[in-house]
């Protein structure tokens, strides 16, 4: 038991221990059982002993193999030491050996390259020198030792790299220039593996911008502005175009973008060229604006061609045209005045002889008949003159002007318009005031014994011919201010001078049929009221001014009204130059002296009545009474202003109910003149110096023989009428009428009755009475 390899002590004892009995056995039990296993304990004790010895021994021999095997053990370690470092030693004599074979391996093979490699640094070919710098790089890392050709070396590679960029730059300008994708993304790995990738972008960038920049816009009689404009947008688009595809398939792949640069670059230069051949060509056009509208409509087009067409990009090209926008109203006015000049100038009135005498009646007679119709000539010729120029601007208003306005500047310069035909007026009225002056002067001073019909007959027509000037300048207006509500009227709220615009989008096609849907106009791609703060406040405050219906062309009609105004005068002199005439012996005929009453009619009233009889006959044979009558509604001078169109008397409205309405013209000039011939026959009277009683009764008789004849045709001046009614009451009610209207436009009546009467002297004076 105690020889087991695998006896335990203190497992022996437990068990030992174990098996004694509980407490309640016997002390003598179990005294009995110890004596028991002592005595057998002893019988066993000599083999024990026997045992252990046995087991001494083996330890001693296992101690004494136990050395032997140490000493061997420090023998191999010491031998295995030395053997250890022999073999690092031969391994470093291996590895020196190696690295020399190596060594002089690549020296063998750098002297069999070199030759290749420093012969590639003239070569042509990409291939050979790419291969070549990939050698030498590949030496340059794998030699570990400085064999004394580094500096050749580094030399070499950095010849070889610029040549092979050289190569690289020259064969991708080529590739780019011919559109080789496949050969230009090859060079471009090359300019990666060279870390040149930036080179290589910037070459294609200015070989696109030098394509682009080789498009031409060269207008000539061949193809003028517009159309070389067209064809410059396509050339354009179509170098574009090419360039997207060529950049989707060369540099897209690898996440470069170049072809943004490249017009980012380009349309500045493109918005450039565009200025400067509008700028060399629009001079010479016969159309200016047109040529302009028209360019920029194609300028619209050739934008939406472009690949990439940004806001930005559609604002650099379309401000080549602001300066044309912004002074679009100078423009205008130089496109109206050159197409009234185109009418031909307004001749000067004719130097007629005026004043002839010294010659017998009928000689006489003839040379004024002569000067009669060659004044009638020219009233002619400027009658026609003025028809010309008239339909010259009713017909630039009705369409160029419009027209350029919308399609320029998207009516956001409508004011211009305006401003632009009140120049245009104001030039080519104060002509024709110039020249009806003239004439009117020569014709006054002509002596004539006939109503001068002939000449007074075109000058209606001219009145005639600007009534219905007045009337197309109204249609114009109201054209005009539709057309303005039509395109901006959205664009304004409030009393703010600026003006609302539409959002703009990265895409300028989105914006166009956006702008279309809105308003019915494919307005500007871009406004360019946008960036022009003065234009767009003018702009804001003229569409407020349509909304509200104010009158737009009061500027033009004050040029207009100054020449109507002329003419009126003009023509209202010329009716009466006879009258003038016939009334200049009246204030010394021996008739108011006489002592006889003789029932006569003294000549000046056959005259006068007979010369307006001839122009009630003449005047009804007058073609575009309406438009006469618009003129006539639009005179601002006495005597017009003060006769009233509409007649109160009983006897005017029978006439009226029973005339045609073109007859108003008729009767508003026949009043006219009635009315200002018995004035004018009224202040005559008044400077008769006396009358004797019979001179009296006389006067009162052909005064109402004239009143008769007149009321047949028109009206009587009042003043006439009261002095012929004072020179026939009583003397106190002409004393008591003379204080009544005191003040009132009938007091020189009064007083001059009560002075050709004896009843005041000459050098009493009433109040708003001056003695003459």
């Amino acid at each position: 038991m105690f020889d087991e390899d695998e006896f335990d002590a203190r497992e022996w004892v437990n068990a030992v221990f174990r098996e004694t009995p509980p407490a309640n056995v016997s002390r003598e039990q179990g005294n009995a059982e110890l004596d028991t296993v002592c005595d057998q304990l002893i019988k066993d004790l000599p083999s024990v002993m026997r045992s252990i010895d046995v087991v001494s021994q083996e330890v001693d021999s296992l101690r004494e193999s136990m050395a032997i095997v140490r000493n061997d053990i420090e023998a191999v370690e010491k031998n295995t030491a030395e053997s250890m470092s022999l073999l690092m030693q031969l391994d470093s004599v291996k590895s020196r050996l190696t690295a020399t074979v190596d060594t002089l391996e690549q020296a063998r093979q750098w002297e069999e390259a070199s030759t290749s490699i420093s012969a590639a640094q003239h070569s042509s070919d990409i291939r050979v020198v790419h291969d070549a710098l990939v050698k030498l790089q590949q030496f340059m890392r794998a030699l570990s030792v400085d064999d004394g050709h580094a500096e050749e070396r580094s030399s070499l590679q950095t010849e070889l790299r610029n040549r092979l960029e050289s190569l690289a730059h020259r064969d991708l300008t080529t590739a780019v220039q011919a559109h080789n994708a496949a050969a230009a993304r090859d060079l471009l790995q090359h300019f990666a593996a060279m870390e040149r990738t930036h080179v290589a972008l910037d070459l294609y960038k200015s070989t696109a911008q030098a394509a682009l920049t080789r498009v031409e816009l060269s207008p000539d009689r061949a193809a003028p502005l517009p159309d070389a404009l067209r064809q410059y947008f396509e050339a354009v688009a179509a170098v574009l175009q090419e360039e997207e595809k060529f950049c989707a398939r060369v540099f897209e792949p690898s996440g470069h973008h170049p072809l943004a640069d490249v017009t980012a670059v380009f349309y500045p230069t493109m918005a450039a060229t565009i200025r400067s051949a509008l700028k060399s060509s629009l001079p010479q056009a016969p159309n200016l604006l047109g040529t302009v509208a028209v360019c920029i409509e194609e300028a619209e087009k050739g934008l939406l061609l472009l690949p990439t067409p940004t806001q930005a990009a559609v604002r650099t090209i379309l401000g080549a045209f602001v300066p044309y926008q912004v002074n679009f109203a100078e423009h205008l006015y130089h496109h109206m005045k050159a197409k009234v000049e185109a009418l031909g100038s307004v001749p000067p009135a004719p130097a007629t002889p005026m004043l002839r005498g010294g010659a017998d009646d009928d000689h006489q007679t003839e040379e004024e008949d002569s000067d009669m119709q060659q004044l009638a000539a020219y009233a002619r010729e400027l009658a026609g003159s003025w028809h010309a120029h008239c339909r010259c601007i009713s017909s630039l208003m009705a369409d160029d002007v419009p027209d350029m306005c919308a399609r320029i500047t998207g009516c956001g310069a409508a004011d211009g318009a305006v401003s632009a035909l009140a120049r245009v007026c104001k030039h080519m009225c104060a002509t024709f005031v110039s020249r009806i002056s003239q004439l009117k002067k020569l014709a006054l001073n002509t002596r004539v014994s006939e109503l001068p019909w002939p000449l007074a007959e075109p000058l209606f027509a001219a009145v005639a011919h600007l009534g219905a000037f007045i009337s197309a300048l109204a249609q114009r207006e109201t054209a005009l201010r539709r057309l303005v509500l039509e395109h901006r009227g959205a664009q304004v709220a409030g009393e703010e001078d600026s003006l609302a615009f539409m959002e703009e989008s990265d895409d300028p096609a989105h914006d166009w049929e956006k702008r279309r849907a809105t308003d019915g106009h494919p307005s500007l791609l871009h406004d360019y009221l946008r960036d022009e703060t003065t234009a767009q406040r003018d702009a804001a405050v003229f569409v407020r001014s349509c909304l509200k219906g104010r009158p737009l062309f009061d500027a033009a009609r004050q040029e207009v009204s100054k020449l109507n105004d002329c003419l009126h005068a003009c023509l209202l002199d010329l009716l009466l130059h006879t009258t003038a005439d016939a009334l200049t012996p009246v204030p010394t005929l021996n008739a108011w002296t006489s002592t006889q009453h003789e029932v006569q009619t003294l000549p000046f009233v056959n005259k006068i009545a007979g010369d307006l009889e001839t122009l009630a006959e003449n005047i009804q044979t007058l073609d575009q009474k309406e438009d006469i009558v618009t003129a006539a509604n639009s005179c601002t001078i006495a005597p017009f202003t003060a006769v009233d169109t509409t007649e109160n008397d009983a006897d005017a409205e029978d006439r009226d109910e029973q005339a045609d309405d073109n007859d108003d013209a008729d009767a508003i000039w026949l009043r006219w003149v009635t009315r200002r011939a018995t004035h004018e026959v009224a202040e005559t009277v008044y400077r008769i110096k006396a009358l004797s009683e019979p001179g009296r009764a006389i006067l009162c008789d052909n005064i109402s023989i004239l009143c008769n004849a007149v009321l047949e045709i028109g009206d009587v001046d009042d003043g006439l009428t009261k002095l012929n009614e004072m020179l026939r009451t009583s003397q106190d009610e002409v004393l008591s009428e003379m204080k009544t209207l005191a003040e009132t436009p009938l007091a020189a009546a009064t007083y001059h009755a009560a002075r050709l009467r004896g009843l005041v002297d000459a050098t009493t004076t009433l109040a708003g009475v001056h003695p003459k």
